[in-house]
């Protein structure tokens, strides 16, 4: 780990530390993943974790001349022990899923001797809140690798030198909100209750402050790579074994879980849509034929009755006058009767006065 001799003493000491306590834990060497959105600053951290330039970072990621376009892993040994950093493509590049890193980084993974110890989740501390492009990332990251693959996450907030604006926040205030912000993004996309996802704001820049070592520190005075360090430590024993990965098993897993919804939802259509479909349709001929017929006032009840049935109208309840007004049979035949009376009377009333003018 030639790296390891450039950083300054105390860093050294604190890293070894480290080492140290995991090998105790029964740990000959810890692998590191590092994923997050495009630009986040993955290939910096990569290059700072292992304390010397392996990966060639650029503010424009991949749109460089093709940078980065598969997953990388870089090994170094010390005292007996293995750190072995992978640098990936970003899981969200301009304002979707890349679906081909997100295939080429499972892949890769599956293909890891050791398997996975620790997962970095990268993003940056000078964002005020979370959107559809970091739940997305985090929806592909658990569909990826399973709810699991959180419990052995730390996250990493970069450009963790960064001045708040905010007069009547403090950085530490700011920093609080910021994790508050991203575990719940995370816990939102499936993160179990119990992880714990402790974040760290990290530095990677040449003008990150440093104390009287020599060691870069943050705002609020953490030596951010020996912090980093122990969070990823801890976090590889509390999850025990290595993340073995099987990429076809979880892409088989994934269409699984998409079949298995197909039988239940085509019994509900021929059980339910179908139908109330039917009935549906029928209700609108029924309303299309007595709108294309036009309705006359009867003076029999059996004209109306056939009438009713004929565009397929209940037969109890029968507009018999053609006033809009439904009766049952037994009334219809009674005010039919009492309107024939009445025609009666009229006619009769006619022939008085016709008699009375003669």
């Amino acid at each position: 780990w030639a790296g390891l001799a450039t950083m300054p003493t105390a860093t050294q000491a604190s890293l070894l530390a480290q080492v140290k306590r995991l090998q105790e834990a029964g740990k000959e060497g810890m692998t590191v993943l590092l994923v997050g959105k495009g630009g986040m600053g993955r290939s910096a951290l990569c290059n700072s974790l292992l304390g010397e330039r392996v990966v060639h970072a650029s503010p424009f990621g991949r749109a460089a001349g093709g940078i980065n376009d598969g997953p990388r892993s870089y090994s170094r040994s010390a005292g007996g022990f293995s750190l072995t950093v992978v640098d990936t493509p970003g899981v969200v590049e301009g304002d979707a899923v890349d679906e081909g890193a997100m295939a080429s980084l499972s892949e890769f993974v599956g293909d890891l001797d050791g398997g996975v110890d620790v997962v970095v989740y990268v993003d940056r501390l000078d964002t005020y809140r979370c959107d559809a492009r970091d739940r997305e990332c985090c929806q592909a990251i658990t569909r990826a690798f399973g709810k699991g693959v959180w419990q052995r996450t730390v996250v990493a907030l970069t450009r963790g030198q960064y001045t708040v604006p905010l007069e009547d926040v403090s950085y530490a205030e700011f920093l609080e909100r910021r994790s508050e912000s991203l575990k719940a993004c995370i816990r939102a996309a499936g993160a179990p209750k119990g992880a714990a996802l402790p974040c760290v704001p990290c530095e990677n820049g040449s003008r990150c402050a440093t104390n009287e070592g020599g060691e870069k520190v943050t705002p609020n005075g953490d030596v951010w790579l020996s912090t980093l360090v122990e969070a990823l430590a801890s976090a590889s024993i509390a999850a025990g074994a290595s993340m073995k990965h099987d990429a076809e098993r979880m892409a088989r897993s994934c269409d699984r879980r998409g079949r298995l919804w197909m039988l239940p939802l085509l019994a509900l259509q021929a059980v339910v849509v179908l139908p109330l479909a039917r009935q549906a349709c029928m209700w609108d001929n029924r309303r299309e034929a007595r709108e294309r017929t036009p309705r006359r006032a009867v003076t029999t009840l059996p004209q109306a009755v056939s009438e009713a049935q004929a565009v397929g109208d209940d037969t109890d309840s029968i507009d018999l006058l053609g006033d809009g007004i439904s009766y049952s049979a037994d009334d219809a035949q009674d005010d039919l009767g009492s309107a024939a009376y009445e025609d009666n009377d009229d006619d009769e009333d006619d022939e008085d006065d016709e008699d009375d003018e003669d």
